[in-house]
């Protein structure tokens, strides 16, 4: 009698191998998740910041000077549009921009302050509600 050929895997072993890959593709989607969350909150910190680079450098080219007290708003778009920053876009809707502003107040009593003495405010709102503030 012939005997069949026994090459190949039984339903067994490639029932253990399918396990094996969807245990792995759980973790590996958990830490990619995990990336991407970082990613994106690290890209709302890179707006933050540059939105207060842009707000010190509208002061210095417009030569605004505050009076003790006094403090302006520059809307996050408004410096887009002046060319002060890069376009704000959303980490987390990229068809969409981050809204907000910067308020820059005198906080000081010395009769002389610069730009370098005022209190920026920066807050942003992104998709989802997402929101950031910093206080420099």
């Amino acid at each position: 009698m012939k005997k069949l050929n026994e090459k190949g895997f039984t339903l067994v072993e490639l029932l253990a191998v399918i396990v094996i890959l969807g245990l792995l593709m759980s973790v590996a989607v958990g830490a990619v998740t995990i990336y991407m969350d970082k990613s994106k909150k690290q890209a709302m910190e890179t707006i933050v910041s540059t939105a207060y680079d842009g707000a010190v450098n509208t002061l210095m080219e417009e030569n605004i000077m505050l009076n003790e007290g006094e403090s302006t708003t520059f809307d996050l778009l408004d410096l887009y549009e002046k060319g002060s920053i890069e376009r704000p876009a959303d980490p987390y809707n990229s068809s969409k921009e981050c809204t907000g502003n910067v308020k820059v107040t005198n906080t000081t009593t010395s009769s002389s302050t610069g730009i370098d003495n005022y209190q920026y405010k920066v807050s942003i709102k992104c998709t989802g509600n997402r929101r950031m503030e910093k206080t420099y």
